[in-house]
């Protein structure tokens, strides 16, 4: 099944399930084997059944969002689906079931001037005290970027360029954290969250630690029983993580120089790999060996740091991949490659720098465009294909013979069809029209 990735499709249940045709971000998650999917001991929280568990066992309580009835924000399942994607777009957040391409929960911005039905008193309140920061809903206020989504431990963080936010669906809340502190979702007010797209009254109080109000990036994994998040952002990097429920901590690292954090990756032991745009002109791919590691740091990434220098590019973003022993750095219209734990200096595989210096030869000819930077890289771990998405071309580059499987355009009267902007690709495999 090609996956409908534009506001025109309508599920089975007859709900529209995408707002808006610009996708600025797709993760894929598969919940089996996972703790938030099939409680054990250790678990205390609202499961993926809707159920709450303490210490793995089931109590008689309901989040709020299973009990929910349908509505054009909501589907008819009464639990997470096993497979799924978190669809991201200019409007709303969306989560939709991947074998049936069902709409399951929808989060969008606030609506502003727009009154919510029921009490304009509600929105009055929240527009001028002073104490309820304007956070908007759950997700945001219109006009809001959002920029990225990432999954872990049954939570979803959303980048934006107000605040950074946290659906939670193991306690039925959410947060919002910025610069001054961080804001929880006050649950006096709205009960969890089925109130997710009202006026969402972020806290009347301030909580420590806080975090960068504006995010671009964000990527996650668990390790034991926490799940961390890696957040990105123009002045740094901030790490935090969950012991059982409730913040455990959160740290900031700030990127000096200027400098802007462009892309993560996490490996599966734990490793962070930063790609940081520097107004120096240096731009420098950071690895931090584990949290220990990047406890360590200090206020700022400093020379302790294991990184490798990369060429400078000239506008556009930059972006990462790792798989097995190789980092993967899309900057300007090429992909490079460097060795992940020796840092060897770093190659050009395909494309071209797109610098004002002079152009490096690619080792393999095998992207059809090279005048537009690259958007998106992805590795593939089943079918070992790298997929680079960079102007309105998607390529798929077999790794293990450096060819191209195929290349295909995104634009409008193109087969299969992709984002009109570029940007996301879902984490399944690369099948041309399909994605799992």
């Amino acid at each position: 099944m090609t996956f409908p990735v534009d506001a025109t499709y309508i599920d089975g249940n007859g709900k529209q399930v995408l707002l808006s045709d610009n996708v600025r971000a797709i993760e894929a998650v598969d919940l089996s084997g996972s703790s938030f999917w099939s409680p054990d001991a250790t678990y205390t929280g609202f499961g993926a059944d809707g159920n709450y568990y303490e210490n793995g066992d089931a109590t008689s309580d309901r989040a709020t969002w299973a009990v929910e009835e349908d509505g054009d924000h909501r589907g008819t399942l009464n639990r997470f689906p096993q497979t799924f994607f978190a669809v991201l777009t200019d409007q709303e957040l969306s989560i939709i079931a991947a074998d049936t391409f069902d709409l399951f929960i929808r989060f969008i911005v606030l609506e502003v001037p727009s009154l919510p039905s029921g009490d304009p008193g509600i929105f009055l309140e929240w527009e001028e005290d002073e104490s309820l920061p304007g956070l908007g809903t759950v997700l945001g206020i219109d006009g809001d970027s959002l920029n990225a989504v990432s999954w872990g431990g049954g939570r979803l963080v959303v980048s934006t360029d107000n605040a950074t936010r946290v659906i939670d669906f193991r306690e039925d809340r959410s947060y919002a954290f910025r610069d001054g502190g961080h804001y929880r979702y006050r649950s006096e007010v709205h009960a969890g969250l089925d109130s997710r797209n009202l006026p969402s009254f972020f806290g009347d109080g301030v909580f420590s630690p806080a975090g960068p109000s504006i995010s671009d990036a964000v990527a996650s994994f668990t390790s034991g029983t926490s799940t961390y998040f890696i957040v990105g952002s123009e002045t740094g990097v901030t790490v935090f993580w969950w012991a059982g429920n409730g913040i455990a901590s959160l740290q900031t690292q700030d990127t000096p120089l200027g400098g802007e954090s462009r892309g993560h990756a996490v490996t599966s032991g734990g490793e962070l790999y930063v790609l940081i745009k520097y107004d120096d002109g240096g731009d420098r791919l950071k690895i931090v060996r584990s949290i220990s590691e990047w406890q360590s740091v200090g206020g700022s990434f400093s020379g302790s740091v294991h990184q490798v220098s990369l060429p400078l590019w000239v506008g556009g973003e930059g972006r990462l991949a790792v798989h097995g022993d190789v980092a993967y750095v899309g900057v300007g219209s090429g992909v490079w490659r460097t060795d992940r734990v020796g840092l060897t200096a770093p190659e050009l595989l395909f494309g071209k720098t797109l610098a004002a210096t002079e152009p490096v030869a690619p080792l393999y000819d095998v992207l059809s465009q090279v005048d537009s930077a690259v958007t998106t890289i992805q590795v593939d771990s089943t079918t070992g294909q790298l997929a680079v998405l960079y102007g309105d071309v998607l390529t798929l580059v077999h790794l293990g013979k450096n060819t191209a499987v195929a290349s295909y355009s995104t634009g409008p009267d193109s087969n299969p069809r992709l984002p009109s902007t570029p940007r996301a690709l879902a984490s399944y495999n690369f099948t041309v029209g399909e994605v799992f």
